[in-house]
C-alpha cells in the first residue's frame, strides 16, 4: 500500500520540487529577451546583479522600474542578441559569471526585448535568473529608463550640456596645463599613460593653488579629483565640496547632498542632504537635477508621495526622468 502511494505521489512531488528549483538555460534553447525577463524571478535577478556589481545594491528601484518597463513594452523588430563568454571571468578566479551580454549596452529597448537570444555553449546550465539579471544590468548601463538613457547619450554628444560655467575643469585651468593633456588617438598606450601622469600632476597643482585662494570652482574640481583615482580621499573631497557649496556653487551643493545622503566622507544625514538639494534647486541652470535626486532619496526611503512631488517639480524644469518612476508607483498603487 505504501509503495503504491509513493508511485502515485511521485509525479506531484516532482512537480512541487521543480516549481521551486532553479531553472537553468538548456542547450539549443531559443527565446526572446522579453520572454526571458517574464520567466525570471526579479528578486533573484537583483541578487545576481548585486553579486556581479556590488555598487548596484542601492539601485533596487531603478532596476525594478526598468524590469517592469521592459516586460510591459511592445517589442519592435526581430533582431538577435548574443550571450557570450565573459572574457574577464578567469581573471576573477572561480567567477560564476562565466557568460554575459555586453551586446545589449546602448541598444534601443523596444528592439532589444523583441530580439532572440543566442546562447553560447558556456551558457548551458547557467541559471536563467542569472542570465536575465546580467541582461538587465547591461541593458540599463546608460540609465534605468528610456529618459535616463536619452539624457546620458545627450550629455556624451554635448547636445544636452549643462548650462553652468565652467562646464569642465579645462575651463578654469591655464593654457599651459591644458596643453599637457595627451591625445590618445595619436599616442601608444604607454606614452599616453606617462603623459597623462604629467598632466594630472600639473592639473592637481593648479587646482590646489586655486582652492587655496578660496576659488569655488577650484575647490569643486579638486574635490572631484579627491573623489576618485590614485589620490582618493573621500573625507577631503567632502570638505572641499562643502567649502565650495558654502560659496553658493550649485553643483557643489548637489554633490554635498549626495555625500550626506550616502554617508560618503561623513556621517549619513538625510536632513542635511535634503537641505543641500533644496539649496541647489535655487540655481537657474540646475535643470531639475536636485529635484530628481531628492525624489530618488524619498523613493528609497519609502516616501512615495514626496518622491512623486519632486519628480513632478523636476519636470517643470524640463527634466522628465521621473516619468517612468511615477508610472511604476501608480502601477503598484503606491501613490
Amino acid at each position: 500500500m505504501l509503495l503504491l502511494t509513493f508511485f502515485w505521489l511521485k509525479p506531484q512531488l516532482l512537480s512541487f520540487l521543480t516549481k521551486f528549483a532553479p531553472r537553468n538555460i538548456l542547450k539549443e534553447e531559443k527565446m526572446k529577451l522579453q520572454e526571458l525577463f517574464k520567466q525570471a524571478d526579479f528578486d533573484k535577478m537583483f541578487d545576481y546583479i548585486v553579486k556581479f556589481h556590488p555598487k548596484s545594491e542601492n539601485s533596487w528601484y531603478g532596476y525594478r522600474v526598468a524590469y517592469e518597463l521592459l516586460c510591459d513594452m511592445e517589442p519592435e523588430g526581430n533582431g538577435e542578441v548574443d550571450v557570450v563568454p565573459n572574457r574577464y571571468a578567469k581573471e576573477e578566479g572561480d567567477s560564476e559569471f562565466i557568460v554575459w551580454c555586453p551586446d545589449l549596452e546602448g541598444r534601443e529597448w523596444e528592439i532589444a526585448v523583441g530580439s532572440e537570444l543566442n546562447f553560447c555553449p558556456e551558457a548551458e546550465g547557467v541559471p536563467l535568473d542569472m542570465i536575465a539579471g546580467l541582461c538587465l544590468w547591461h541593458l540599463t548601463f546608460y540609465g534605468f529608463t528610456p529618459e535616463e538613457k536619452e539624457r546620458a547619450f545627450g550629455e556624451m554628444t554635448g547636445e544636452d550640456a549643462e548650462d553652468d560655467e565652467p562646464k569642465y575643469v579645462s575651463d578654469i585651468l591655464s593654457e599651459k596645463t591644458n596643453a599637457l593633456r595627451p591625445d590618445l588617438p595619436k599616442l601608444d598606450q604607454e606614452t599616453y599613460d606617462r603623459q597623462y601622469e604629467i598632466y594630472r600632476a600639473a592639473r592637481e597643482e593648479e587646482l590646489n593653488a586655486l582652492a587655496s585662494q578660496g576659488d569655488k570652482y577650484g575647490l569643486y574640481f579638486l574635490a572631484e579629483a579627491y573623489g576618485r583615482g590614485k589620490n582618493k580621499d573621500l573625507e577631503k573631497a567632502f570638505s572641499l565640496y562643502r567649502a565650495s557649496a558654502e560659496q553658493g556653487f550649485s553643483r557643489a551643493r548637489n554633490m554635498l547632498a549626495i555625500f550626506y545622503e550616502n554617508g560618503i566622507g561623513t556621517e549619513r544625514n538625510l536632513d542635511k542632504a535634503r537641505e543641500q538639494y533644496r539649496l541647489a534647486m535655487e540655481a537657474p541652470y540646475s535643470r531639475g537635477i536636485p529635484e530628481e535626486n531628492l525624489a530618488h532619496l524619498e523613493l528609497r526611503e519609502g516616501n512615495y508621495a514626496d518622491a512623486v512631488y519632486w519628480f513632478k517639480e523636476a519636470a517643470k524644469k524640463g527634466n522628465n526622468v521621473g516619468k517612468s518612476y511615477i508610472w511604476f508607483l501608480e502601477k503598484k498603487n503606491l501613490t
